[in-house]
Order: C-alpha cells, then sequence, then structure tokens
C-alpha cells in the first residue's frame, strides 16, 4: 500500500483516493477505468517517490488507453531518457510534437535532449517555444531551461539573467540554483556582484549551507581568505556533512599557506566520503605543501587508480616525481596530465621544468611558449624561459622575452626580484645595468616581496649596492 505519512498526501486527498484505486487494481482482479489526467496524476505521485515499477505500470496503462496522448508519450520518453535510451526517447518526443505542439513539457524534454547533444541553437529553439506557451505557472521551469543551455554552452552572462529570474520561486529548487549561481558569478569573475546576492540571500536564511558556501567560494576567489574560511564554518555548522565545504576550507588553508590546518580538514572531507577521487588528489596536495612527498605520491596514484580521467592526479604525481629528481618518470606523467586537460597552464610549465632538467631545451622552450600562450600574465613560466635563454647563452632571445614580459607582469614585484636576481646570478656584465633596474622597479611596486630575489641568487645579502637599496626602501626587516 502507498505510505500517506508526508505533508503532502494529506493535503491533497485526491490523489491519496486515486492512487488507492489504482492500487486495489493491481492487488485484484477488479478493474477501474481511470481518466487521462488521474493516471499522469497517479504516475507523478510514483514517480516523486522513486517507485519506478509502479510507475511503468500506470504508464502501460495510460498508453493502453490512449496510445496517442502527448502526456503519456512525454512520460515514456522521459522514463527512457533515464535509462539511457537517447534516440528512441527523441522519436518519441517527436512524435508527442506533431500531436500536440502546443504542450510546454514536451518543448523542455526536447530542449534538454538537443541539449544533450550539445545542439545549443536547437535547445534555444525549443525553449523560445516553450516560453510563448507558458503561463506564469509554468515561466520558472522555462526560465531555469534557458539557463541550464546557455550554462552548459558556456554563456555565463545569459545564464546568470534567467537563473536570476528564478530566485524566490516555489516552483524551482532553490539550493541548486543558488549552487548555479554561484557558479555562474565565479566564471565571469563578478565577485562583487556575487558576494552581495548572497548577501542578501542570507540576511533572508541565515540558515541557508548553500547561500554560505558559495558566498565562501566567491570570497576565496576574491582572496578575501580570512572570510571564506567563516563563511565555509558558517555552512559546515548547518551541514556538517558538506564535504565540499571541508573541501574548500583546505584549499582556503593552502592558500593561506597554513598547511597542517588544510590537512585536517582535507581529512574530514575524506571522512564525509572516503573514496571521492578530488578529496583524496587534495590530501595529496597538503602532504606535498607539507614536503611529506612519499604520503602525497600515495595519495596521488589512489586518486588517478580512482579515477583515471582526473588529470590533477597525474600531475601531482609529475611534481612528486620531479622533486624527488626521477626527471624521466616524471616526463611520463606530466604527458599524461596534459593529454587529459591540455589547457592547463601550469601543466606546460611543469613539464618545461623537467625538460630543462633533462638538457631538452628545444623542446622546453616550445613547451614554455605554449604555457605563456595559454595565460601570458603567468610571470613564472616567462622567468623560467628567460632563464632558458640565458643558460645557452642567447642572450638577444633573452631581452626580447623579457621586454615582452614588461607590460603583463608591471604590477608583479615577485616577477621582477625573480628576473633581477636571475640577472644578477648568471653575472652578464652586458645587463647589469637592467638586473638593477628589475630590481628598482620591482621595490617600487611592493618591497615585501623581496624575498623573491633570494629565489636564484641566495648571495643578494652579500652585495652593499643592493643591500642599500633594499634598505632605502625598508624592503630589510
Amino acid at each position: 500500500m502507498a505510505d500517506w505519512s508526508d505533508p503532502f498526501d494529506e493535503q491533497d486527498p485526491e490523489t491519496r483516493e486515486n492512487v488507492e484505486r489504482f492500487e486495489q487494481t493491481l492487488s485484484s482482479s477488479f478493474s477501474w477505468f481511470f481518466d487521462s489526467e488521474e493516471l499522469e496524476q497517479i504516475f507523478d505521485y510514483y514517480l516523486e517517490r522513486g517507485h519506478m515499477d509502479k510507475a511503468e505500470q500506470v504508464l502501460s496503462k495510460g498508453l493502453e488507453q490512449s496510445p496517442n496522448h502527448a502526456g503519456f508519450m512525454l512520460r515514456k520518453a522521459q522514463m527512457m531518457m533515464g535509462s539511457g535510451e537517447i534516440r528512441q526517447a527523441e522519436e518519441l518526443l517527436d512524435k508527442a510534437l506533431r500531436i500536440n505542439p502546443t504542450l510546454v513539457e514536451l518543448h523542455l524534454t526536447r530542449s534538454s535532449l538537443y541539449d544533450y547533444r550539445n545542439q545549443t541553437n536547437r535547445a534555444l529553439l525549443h525553449l523560445r517555444k516553450a516560453e510563448q506557451l507558458a503561463d506564469a505557472e509554468q515561466m520558472p521551469s522555462v526560465q531555469l531551461a534557458f539557463g541550464m543551455v546557455f550554462m552548459n554552452a558556456g554563456r555565463w552572462r545569459s545564464a546568470l539573467d534567467h537563473f536570476l529570474l528564478c530566485v524566490q520561486k516555489d516552483q524551482v529548487d532553490q539550493e541548486h540554483l543558488l549552487y548555479d549561481l554561484g557558479y555562474c558569478y565565479h566564471q565571469l569573475e563578478l565577485m562583487d556582484d556575487g558576494i552581495a546576492f548572497f548577501e542578501e540571500q542570507i540576511n533572508q536564511n541565515p540558515y541557508s549551507d548553500a547561500a554560505w558556501y558559495n558566498q565562501g567560494i566567491l570570497y576565496n576567489q576574491a582572496g578575501l581568505f580570512e572570510k571564506a574560511l567563516d563563511a565555509f564554518e558558517y555552512a559546515l555548522l548547518i551541514r556538517p556533512d558538506l564535504s565540499m565545504a571541508h573541501f574548500n576550507r583546505a584549499n582556503t588553508f593552502i592558500n593561506l599557506e597554513k598547511y597542517p590546518e588544510a590537512l585536517e580538514q582535507m581529512q574530514e572531507a575524506i571522512r564525509c566520503e572516503p573514496d571521492y577521487p578530488l578529496f583524496v588528489n587534495g590530501l595529496g596536495v597538503c602532504y606535498e605543501k607539507l614536503n611529506r612527498i612519499d604520503e602525497a605520491l600515495a595519495r596521488y596514484e589512489e586518486a588517478a587508480v580512482l579515477d583515471p580521467l582526473l588529470a590533477d592526479a597525474w600531475f601531482g604525481q609529475a611534481a612528486c616525481k620531479a622533486q624527488s629528481e626521477s626527471w624521466s618518470a616524471a616526463l611520463v606523467l606530466i604527458n599524461r596530465a596534459l593529454e587529459l586537460a591540455a589547457d592547463h597552464e601550469e601543466y606546460w610549465y611543469e613539464k618545461g621544468r623537467i625538460l630543462m632538467a633533462l638538457a631538452r631545451y628545444d623542446e622546453a622552450e616550445q613547451v614554455l611558449a605554449e604555457a605563456l600562450r595559454l595565460d601570458e600574465g603567468f610571470w613564472e613560466a616567462r622567468i623560467l624561459l628567460v632563464s632558458l635563454f640565458l643558460a645557452v647563452d642567447r642572450y638577444e632571445d633573452a631581452l626580447r622575452c623579457i621586454q615582452d614580459g614588461q607590460e603583463p607582469h608591471k604590477d608583479d614585484a615577485a616577477y621582477f626580484f625573480e628576473l633581477a636576481g636571475l640577472i644578477f646570478a648568471f653575472e652578464i656584465k652586458e645587463l647589469l645595468d637592467l638586473a638593477h633596474t628589475c630590481l628598482q622597479w620591482a621595490l617600487s611596486v611592493d618591497p615585501s616581496e623581496s624575498h623573491h630575489l633570494l629565489t636564484f641568487w641566495p648571495d643578494a645579502h652579500n652585495n652593499s649596492e643592493v643591500v642599500a637599496l633594499l634598505r632605502e626602501y625598508k624592503a630589510l626587516d
């Protein structure tokens, strides 16, 4: 028999009566007639509760009574989609649309299948038809569908605009909507707008773990790490098993270089979901930051077994092998990472480091150029490329590379400190004036970053001229 314990059924006697009548037909030879609307209502009742066998029985009866009923065909197509019968579902939906082209839900479902096939324009065509046909009650579902299609197409601004139309609408799952909104704000780098939006949501509902969590993500992106920690902590007070809040709180501690705290928080994420590859990989990151390389490598290897397509797990293994100077093994691993994610500039940078250690300079040059093509502001890659040119006495190429980085790195004091230290370390007389210029520029931008001078030139404090300059800019303790 049906379970009538939930409040919905107590307030809906018509559903109670129809379901009880239907269940009596299943348990006896007695047969009742149900009209199409009643069968749709019974089907939806079973579907919402996950009673798929009974839902299929309702559907079979409905299609037996009315084989060309668009509502039953829609529900049959939706069940086919759930079992992976995509092509059959499409054929049934197209047939249903020919019978009843004014049914909004048919257009929404047909759109979702086009979206599944990455046919964005066709998906949007059906959504525009749905928009024309929808009443006020249906419109939030249509706007949500627009948002999902735009989000899947990477059109974040359009997705955000449509999602905002769904806020506080009862027809839309508000918790999932907040995550979609947070993702759009994140992708658009609209941190201020996003933070203000989630502050408003928190004011309206202080117990929304989704609002606190997404607030934390945006605080992190904005570099407000202490506020991010607080936001994630509030999310976890409301929902202690929110594993992604533990994970992102750990990442925030990493950003603050508080590695023991990061490890503890990542272990909490693992306790929530022990075999989740992202968390196992995160544990590897924490161990690597703590210079516990063997433990880091073991976790990266475990993550790669759990999910062979997790590029970061292969990248982590490569970094650990490089740290132990197992360069050939590191090269194999970083190549695997790049096969999976060729758009990650830090992977190309790591490959460049490995190739330079193997004295394969021509290949390293191409690889580092690719890192800079992906992100011209990636100053660490430019420093490594300049060091390569200097190491093989290609001074003109080094100067050209430095010139190319002047604009993209003009506000990166760390870059100019490392560049100055690099040139000083090579002791190339023709470039010493340039080294002094780089040092003075770095000091004018941010003297607190002066420790980067020691990256390539540990003897910097033995140079009286440089020490005097550091003191002038109050860059020495």
